[in-house]
């Protein structure tokens, strides 16, 4: 009696072969775009609070405020870091968005462009937004760290 081949371990490596094909096609159909998605969405609402924060400064007395640039620095670090964490849980939840309809041409008829729903894009409504307490408070304090760099700023200017 002969006995049986063993196959060794090339099963395997073309089981994890397939499996890594199959995650990064659908990484980079799926996972990708909706990430990018929420970073520039992320990059969106701090830009408005950094914004909105500069702009409040325009009527106060800066010699009265002290400010620890490197603490502000760190904050406002973590705090982004947190606004990117609850955009990744909440960003797409009805309650803190509006959404978009994105058509994509796909061809002409009869001389018209013919148009397809693509896809539903969000953006969060800060307004909306601001009623969630994480949200609130992340929001706030960023806007805070972001007042005290921009005052260690003006006050570097000022010298």
């Amino acid at each position: 009696m002969r006995p049986e081949p063993k196959l060794g371990c090339a099963p395997v490596f073309v089981l994890l072969i397939v499996l890594s094909i199959w995650y990064g096609v659908s990484y980079f159909e799926n996972i990708k775009p909706h990430n990018d998605h929420i970073k520039n969405e992320t990059k969106k609402i701090l830009d408005n609070a950094r914004e909105e924060s500069i702009n409040s400064l325009d009527t106060l007395d800066l010699r009265t405020f002290l400010v620890n640039t490197e603490s502000a620095r760190k904050d406002s670090a973590c705090l982004a870091k947190e606004m990117h964490n609850w955009m990744k849980q909440q960003g797409e939840n009805p309650r803190f968005c509006d959404y978009k309809y994105v058509y994509d041409s796909v061809g002409t008829k009869n001389g018209q462009t013919v148009f397809r729903l693509s896809k539903h894009m969000w953006r969060v409504n800060i307004d909306k937004a601001m009623k969630d307490q994480e949200f609130a408070k992340t929001f706030s304090k960023y806007c805070e760290t972001i007042k005290q760099l921009e005052i260690a700023r003006r006050k570097q200017n000022q010298k």
